[in-house]
């Protein structure tokens, strides 16, 4: 009797628990789950780049021979780095900015191999082809110069080509190594009075005048 009384009470206790036998097992439905059966997913990073959002970044392109600016939004309200300026910058101009008539004098050739950041000098390392680096405009080297130092953190540009530093065209023609800001392409600033002499003619040099031909 005893026994039997056990048989009943263990048959009793199972019934009133009201968990399901399943003869196999069985995969949950991840939607009826109180909690997540699956492993969390992140979204992809987003691209702080991206035209979207209030915050804006300034970038010079060029318009009737100066230098001009314009400002593109961007996602995020924390400064762009100086390597993703760079990317944008040699990207060329939008669709838009295009039909707003800029354009951009950077030699398609030319690379941004490194970017370091000395103090608040920003010491850009340029790639390409070296006869079409040295012989890059004036212009060009503003769009850099005026993008860079438009942003956070950054009072000065200086180039190097290679392992040297790369003497630069100023916006008077001049040659120089030194750390560059926007003062030195007054010259070609959107409403500045053109020389009459235009600067790639001038031979001018930090270093002195440029040696004549023998």
């Amino acid at each position: 009797m005893r026994a039997l009384a056990a048989a009943v009470l263990v048959l009793l206790a199972t019934t009133a628990c009201g968990v399901p036998q399943d003869a196999e097992p069985r995969a949950l439905d991840s939607q009826a789950a109180p909690f997540s059966l699956e492993g969390e997913t992140s979204s992809p990073p987003e691209d702080p780049t991206t035209p979207t959002g209030r915050e804006q970044v300034d970038l010079f392109y060029v318009r009737d021979g100066a230098v001009v600016l314009t400002s593109r939004p961007v996602r995020r309200s924390t400064p762009v780095p100086v390597t993703l300026l760079l990317e944008m910058l040699l990207g060329g101009p939008t669709e838009s900015e295009l039909a707003d008539g800029l354009t951009s004098v950077i030699p398609s050739s030319l690379t941004v191999e490194d970017v370091a950041i000395e103090g608040r000098t920003a010491v850009v390392s340029l790639g390409g082809p070296e006869d079409q680096v040295r012989s890059a405009q004036a212009l060009a080297f503003a769009q850099v110069v005026t993008t860079l130092t438009a942003s956070e953190g950054v009072d000065g540009v200086r180039f190097r080509l290679g392992d040297t530093d790369l003497k630069v065209p100023r916006g008077d023609g001049s040659l120089t190594e030194r750390a560059l800001t926007s003062r030195d392409f007054a010259e070609l600033t959107a409403g500045a009075t053109p020389s009459a002499t235009p600067p790639a003619a001038s031979s001018r040099s930090e270093d002195g005048p440029a040696p004549s031909p023998g």
